[in-house]
């Protein structure tokens, strides 16, 4: 409890100790929320004791404490007033995650982006942010089960977690929340969560890529997706990516002569790209002359069997890929890429946890970060200038 409240509970009884606790508790958010400017008027004793639960006395003990320490005034017949403003220290906010040990595993360097963002952030906020993120040393069957138990494991040492989406989230969501800890999610953890994310806004880049699509010619559209987004448990991010494709496509003038496929990648890796376009082609008498790719290996994947098939790109056949890692401009030079904003999502994460935590709590609606656009040799010039990517 800061020095600002009353620390000496000497002779008090074990319910009053308590009651002046909430009190002082309740008190401390009040005036973190910025509402403790002076003239600030704090409510009647009768009226919070009533919302805390709590006995009168218990109020009016703290209220004449600060009274004592000059803070407070009280004018008969109009309320207690704070006298000058009050700064109340704020606690230190220990932050778990699974994302680094989760993305470590696969070998994907984009998880490191968000989490430096997220500690240059832990630099720059006005309180004490330390980052403590799951890892397994040892090898293990199913690395994201056991990083999912040491977080569960750790819930009495932590106040707050960043959770990348994994199968076992749900566990330790309901355990850090039994536990009134915070949560902010790496993109919504279901279509219609609306509060606690940080997200690249998926819905706004691929309808601009779709619409581009149609409005440019291209009447062959594929969509290359990391997971069905058709079920209950789809990750929001697939279903946001083929909603706001389609959406576009279709604004984009869209008819009877088009066509809108969706192939579903059964892992990120340049493999898994080579077997959905290969099974694509094999099954389906006109090519695409339009892929996206929910991720950029899936993507190299796809345009090498478009290649080895004959197909000139972007001439016939145009490719975008959905991540944005530098590993991919090295592997294709000019691929056309959607670029996700990582660090800045590792910024944003921290300042909602910080907010949460100084509004005692509260929900924060989501964030959804605009995303960027790079490369342009995969894509037609027609299609890189309505997509706002100037020729290099």
């Amino acid at each position: 409890m800061s020095t600002l409240f009353l620390e000496s509970f000497e002779g008090l009884s074990q319910r009053q100790t308590s009651g002046i606790h909430r009190v002082q508790a309740h008190l401390e958010q009040e005036f973190l929320k910025n509402e403790n400017k002076e003239g600030f008027q704090l409510p009647p004793i009768s009226t919070l004791a009533a919302q805390l639960g709590v006995g009168e006395s218990s109020v009016r003990t703290v209220y004449k404490y600060l009274a004592a320490k000059g803070l407070t005034a009280g004018t008969r017949g109009k309320g207690t007033f704070l006298q000058k403003a009050v700064s109340v220290p704020k606690q230190p906010l220990k932050v778990g995650s699974n994302l680094l040990d989760f993305c470590k595993s696969e070998g994907l360097g984009w998880a490191e982006s968000i989490y430096m963002g997220a500690v240059r952030e832990a630099m720059e906020v006005d309180r004490e942010v330390f980052l403590k993120p799951a890892r397994i040393v040892s090898e293990v069957k199913d690395r994201r089960k056991e990083v999912a138990n040491t977080l569960i494991a750790s819930v009495k040492e932590l106040d707050a977690l960043f959770l990348y989406p994994s199968p076992y989230n749900d566990a330790v969501r309901e355990t850090y929340l039994r536990h009134k800890k915070l949560i902010v999610d790496i993109n919504p953890p279901r279509p219609n969560i609306t509060t606690n994310f940080v997200s690249p806004d998926y819905y706004e880049w691929t309808h601009r890529l779709g619409n581009t699509w149609r409005k440019t010619g291209r009447k062959r559209a594929l969509v290359i997706l990391l997971g069905s987004p058709f079920s209950a448990s789809a990750a929001a991010s697939q279903q946001l990516l083929l909603s706001g494709f389609s959406d576009g496509w279709q604004e984009g003038g869209a008819d009877d002569s088009c066509s809108l496929d969706v192939e579903i990648a059964d892992g990120p890796e340049v493999e898994n790209g080579i077997s959905c376009m290969e099974k694509y082609l094999a099954t389906h008498t006109t090519p695409p002359d339009a892929v996206f790719c929910a991720g950029d290996y899936i993507g190299l994947g796809a345009i090498q069997v478009l290649r080895a098939a004959g197909f000139s790109v972007p001439r016939e056949v145009s490719i975008v890929a959905g991540t944005g890692l530098d590993e991919t401009a090295w592997k294709e030079p000019g691929f056309t890429l959607m670029l996700q904003p990582f660090c800045e999502m590792g910024s944003e994460i921290i300042r909602m946890l910080c907010w949460r935590a100084t509004h005692g709590g509260a929900d924060h609606a989501g964030r959804f970060l605009k995303c960027g656009i790079a490369g342009g040799k995969t894509t037609l010039p027609a299609e890189n200038e309505l997509l706002g990517l100037k020729p290099a």
